[in-house]
């Protein structure tokens, strides 16, 4: 529709008005639809013609049947409109169709149907949370009715921050609970992390070989290929298995699973599970770690209105955003920034600057004395890269010539789940890794074949 001139907008709206009026009551042709509706009508400036612009709510043959019966009705309008519009001339009359009425309700309904689904969506998830942390305590406690209840939690191998953060504050939040004796069982962490998570002296590094009433197997998508940190054999350390996670690529191992894909980290699923009135400061500050981490700092697409909600009561709750924040994500050791300029340096543009990737060997980190732990946010930086889609980040493991890990990330296209879970891997849309044993060389074009083929 073109845009009305000042000049002509009172006699536009007069056209527009009276032409309206003509076909809602004077016109009788059953070809008219009763949903007929003039949009707008602009005279040129000599007053020869009228335009006027009609939708009709309705399907396509409503709005033809409503077409051919106005223009076989143009010379009877145009006259109605001689009577009632005192012009030195009555323009002709062109009629053409205009979607924009159909449109605006039909995008109407779009948006009550992404409501209505949004409610569809939390009114499932609240549906799949059957039982509460309380509740499988409590059922626990049940199965074992003398004698105190042995509680072990563990998390995935080269635990990060949402890992480490899930696992301590569910033991700050089960320390509350009488009759319970904690372990929890963590590979090696960041030093960072020391300062901020409330009795981390309280985590074993190795598995005292202790049998479990409970294992909780938080942040973690398998309990195969040694994922779940330093227990080899979860399944037969414990009675009763429980994992919570946030995987998609977790199809459930436990006696209980509460798996929630949609959630930004393990933490965030966690914490529905918690009685708000039991989480504390020590659980808020470990929870906020984990959210904080997964997600970016709040800057990843993972990031969702109900995630804000989560870090706002975590932080009325006592968390020290600040200090979490700039100790565990910002701050980086000496190593860590020596070894994360190796690997910038070492990095490449692939599939026309769309894919960027770097590996460091074992080598390379015995160089400036870097562990795998010091390696954490090198592929997050790649994937900042401008123009680039996937970022592909490989690191040789400790003792083994043949085996690297593979760390991939996205943007906004690729679903690299769905390549880590073809090599045995797991992750999210965005973030997901895997485990390839082959050398440098062959390693590196393998991934670099797959992800080119991938972003075709």
């Amino acid at each position: 529709m073109k845009k009305n001139s000042i000049k002509n907008n009172r006699i536009n709206g007069e056209f527009q008005k009276e032409i309206g009026l003509i076909i809602q009551n004077g016109i009788k042709d059953p070809r008219i639809s009763g949903m007929t509706s003039v949009v707008d009508a602009e005279v040129t400036p000599d007053l020869k013609y009228c335009t006027v612009y009609i939708s009709v709510l309705g399907d396509q043959e409503s709005l033809d049947s409503t077409m051919e019966g106005l223009k076989a009705a143009a010379g009877f309008i145009r006259r109605e409109l001689a009577h009632r519009i005192n012009l030195r001339y009555t323009p002709e009359l062109i009629f053409k169709s205009d979607a924009s009425i159909e449109y605006g309700v039909t995008m109407t309904h779009l948006i009550e149907d992404v409501i209505e689904a949004d409610q569809q969506k939390k009114a499932e998830a609240d549906a799949r949370i059957t039982k509460t942390i309380d509740d499988l305590i409590k059922e626990a406690k049940d199965r074992v009715p003398f004698g105190a209840l042995t509680v072990g939690i563990c998390g995935h191998v080269r635990p990060d921050g949402d890992c480490i953060g899930t696992c301590m504050g569910l033991y700050h939040y089960l320390k509350q609970f009488e009759g319970i004796k904690l372990r929890v069982y963590l590979d090696h962490f960041k030093d960072q992390f020391l300062n901020v998570i409330p009795e981390s002296d309280a985590i074993l590094s190795e598995y005292d070989g202790e049998h479990l009433d409970v294992l909780f197997v938080l942040d973690c998508s398998s309990v195969n290929d040694h994922r779940v940190g330093i227990i080899d054999d979860p399944l037969n350390a414990a009675d009763y298995l429980i994992c919570i996670d946030h995987h998609v690529s977790n199809e459930g191992f436990a006696d209980f699973d509460h798996i929630r894909p949609d959630a930004s980290s393990a933490s965030e699923v966690l914490f529905e599970l918690l009685d708000p009135e039991k989480i504390n400061a020590n659980v808020a500050q470990c929870l906020m770690t984990g959210v904080v981490h997964d997600t970016g700092v709040f800057k990843h697409s993972n990031t969702s209105a109900k995630t804000l909600e989560v870090a706002s009561v975590l932080k009325a709750k006592g968390a020290d955003l600040s200090q979490i924040v700039n100790e565990t994500y910002f701050m980086k050791s000496f190593v860590q920034n020596r070894i994360s300029g190796v690997a910038y340096a070492k990095a490449e543009l692939f599939a026309g600057g769309r894919g960027i990737i770097s590996a460091l060997t074992e080598e390379d980190m015995k160089k400036e004395g870097a562990t795998p732990t010091d390696l954490d946010g090198i592929v997050d930086v790649l994937r900042s890269t401008e123009g680039v889609e996937c970022a592909v980040f490989l690191y040789q493991l400790p003792g083994d010539t043949e085996e690297y890990k593979v760390s991939l990330r996205s943007n906004h296209e690729l679903d690299v789940s769905v390549i880590a879970a073809s090599y045995g891997g797991g992750g999210h849309v965005r973030a997901a890794g895997f485990s390839l044993k082959k050398g440098l060389e062959e390693a590196f074009v393998e991934v670099v074949r797959v992800i080119n083929e991938a972003l075709d």
